[in-house]
């Protein structure tokens, strides 16, 4: 895959593309089905594929209500790595490409690809105000050379798949049903800031910490954990919030790992929230939510010695 960022460096209007558009933020099921649909026909038309997205987020540059992401750039990109694409153009979503109408947003990816069918689903619109309907897409195409194939909506259920309604589950705490929607477990993947001292050094529970900034995040609260680290994978409980008893402050995810001993700050994690036990409290001691965190970690215990977690690997990590 052929990773583009902001404006090609050259052009290549040779070969035929086919391509889609979109946000395509947390890479659900639907999306999957929409890009697996233009690799396979590009493929049997001897012919490149082509995604093009944008970053940062629309809702999120153009300050309107945003969560935030599914999925950060990075955890995108490593997932589109997975799908058999030929090129990804992220763009850079300024005010340049947000006053485009879509007209003018076709003739400039007709600068660089040689464009000759564009997939998209149904409810999809773009354009400066999202002017450009599917009806106004497909008067574009005869225009500009191309052809529309619009690919059905994929359902879970009797619910279309969607990247807001997913949103909502996480927001809500409901992480086995968001999983059903993106195909894969929800995760959080970051560098570890450092080891929290005084939870190893009062508490008796070291954890490696992740800045959670623009990530969306489930309710507060403590979980059962799996954590990907160097293709391995170690079970632990995490806690998601401000630390309020040992007043910390700041919003952050606290992951102990059982039997865990090495030093990994600065090292690349990915953590897997599996269950909430329990939502976030202020103890009136450490000595209170030492007992709690040994609680916890029975608690998490009995839950793997019950569960085989086998997940599907093929778009968050090698080994949980």
């Amino acid at each position: 895959m052929k990773l583009i960022l902001g404006r090609p460096r050259r052009r290549r209007r040779r070969t035929p593309v086919f391509f889609t558009i979109g946000v395509f933020d947390g890479v659900h099921r639907g999306h999957r089905y929409i890009i697996d649909s233009v690799v396979k026909e590009a493929k049997r038309n001897h012919s490149r594929s082509l995604l093009i997205t944008f970053f940062p987020y629309p809702q999120d540059f153009l300050q309107k209500r945003f969560w935030g992401y599914l999925t950060t750039l990075e955890e995108k990109v490593r997932i589109l790595r997975q799908l058999e694409l030929d090129y990804v153009w992220i763009m850079k979503f300024d005010y340049s490409l947000y006053l485009k109408k879509g007209e003018e947003f076709i003739q400039y990816i007709k600068r660089y690809f040689n464009i000759k069918k564009l997939f998209v689903g149904e409810d999809f619109r773009f354009g400066y105000r999202q002017e450009a309907d599917i009806r106004k897409i497909e008067n574009i195409g005869k225009e500009k050379g191309f052809f529309l194939r619009i690919v059905k909506s994929l359902k879970v259920g009797k619910r279309k798949i969607s990247s807001s309604f997913i949103r909502e589950l996480i927001k809500r705490g409901q992480l086995e049903l968001a999983e059903s929607f993106l195909g894969y477990p929800y995760y959080l993947g970051g560098v570890v800031r450092r080891f929290s001292k005084l939870a190893g050094s009062v508490l008796g529970f070291p954890t490696a910490n992740l800045e959670t900034k623009g990530k969306l995040l489930p309710p507060e609260g403590v979980y059962i954990v799996k954590v990907d680290y160097q293709k391995r994978c170690y079970q632990g409980i995490a806690n998601l919030g401000v630390g309020e008893t040992l007043k910390r402050g700041e919003r952050v995810l606290e992951v102990h790992l059982f039997n865990f001993r090495k030093n990994i700050y600065g090292k690349y994690i990915e953590v897997i929230f599996l269950k909430k036990i329990r939502r976030e409290k202020k103890f009136s001691t450490p000595l209170a939510l030492k007992k709690q965190i040994e609680a916890d970690i029975a608690t998490a215990k009995k839950y793997f010695s019950r569960h085989k977690i086998l997940y599907s690997q093929a778009f968050v990590t090698t080994t949980c």
